[in-house]
């Protein structure tokens, strides 16, 4: 009588086969798990290292100066008003208190710009340009505020004022540089009807402030413009001819008396 050949049941191989080895056990897989305070610690540590290297980007010399001339600015502003406002039985510093609060929220708004990335800053710049546009139509009509003969305020609550012109310096930094940048490929200047486009955006603003009449500020508006050109390394014709043009318009408009003696 044959016997049967040994099976092993956990497997079904032969037991009595010589070449057949012994089944081997699963090896035990251990499973580790984070704790979840790494994981918030890790996100910690990365915005702490972020805000460490912006910080070593930071201008110091740039941001110094704005610093060392905002003070200045702050005792100039003391100086000229504590006496008026004396004579006045007003309070001395309520100007000084103004002017550290636009300092304050001056720094405020560049720490967030220096937070936003260019390419952000650039897709928006339509918006604000058009934003700006409306409120210096705005400043034209009933609604804005002549002072010092000029109409080129907005008064809002609480005693303060906007001069939307102020805002139109950035825009035309912005847009003048958003379009100057688009070169083809290969060019190290910008193309000419580049740079004419970026003077039709930049003679919106200048229209308008013209009209209130803000003929300071249009200086520093053509002042930057020129600047913009320079540095975009526009051909020398540009930079002639916006030179030509401001001391002709300058020229006229104190040939037609359309300055007034102050200016």
């Amino acid at each position: 009588m044959t016997s049967r050949p040994a099976i092993d049941l956990r497997d079904g191989r032969d037991a009595t086969d010589p070449t057949t080895r012994p089944a081997t056990p699963p090896k035990a897989v251990v499973v580790t798990r984070r704790p979840q305070s790494s994981g918030r610690g890790e996100r910690i540590a990365s915005a702490v290292r972020e805000n460490v290297v912006s910080f070593r980007r930071l201008d110091v010399v740039l941001l110094g100066s704005a610093l060392v001339l905002s003070l200045i600015g702050a005792m100039l502003v003391f100086s000229a008003t504590r006496g008026r406002l004396l004579a006045a039985d007003d309070d001395p510093n309520s100007f000084l208190i103004k002017h550290l609060l636009n300092v304050v929220i001056g720094i405020s708004l560049g720490w967030v710009v220096m937070r936003v990335d260019y390419r952000t800053l650039r897709a928006y710049t339509p918006l604000a340009y058009g934003l700006v546009i409306t409120l210096l139509i705005v400043v034209l009509s009933p609604f804005g505020t002549t002072i010092n003969g000029a109409n080129a305020w907005i008064s809002l609550p609480a005693g303060f004022t906007m001069q939307p012109s102020e805002f139109a310096k950035i825009v035309v930094i912005l847009a003048m540089a958003m379009i100057l940048s688009e070169r083809g490929v290969g060019r190290d200047r910008p193309m000419e009807v580049d740079v004419r486009r970026s003077l039709v955006w930049a003679a919106g603003p200048v229209a308008l402030i013209m009209l209130q009449p803000d003929l300071g500020t249009v200086l520093v508006i053509g002042t930057i413009v020129i600047g913009i050109i320079v540095i975009s390394n526009a051909r020398s014709r540009w930079v002639i001819g916006l030179l030509a043009a401001a001391v002709a318009g300058g020229l006229l408009a104190i040939t037609l008396g359309v300055l007034d003696q102050y200016q």
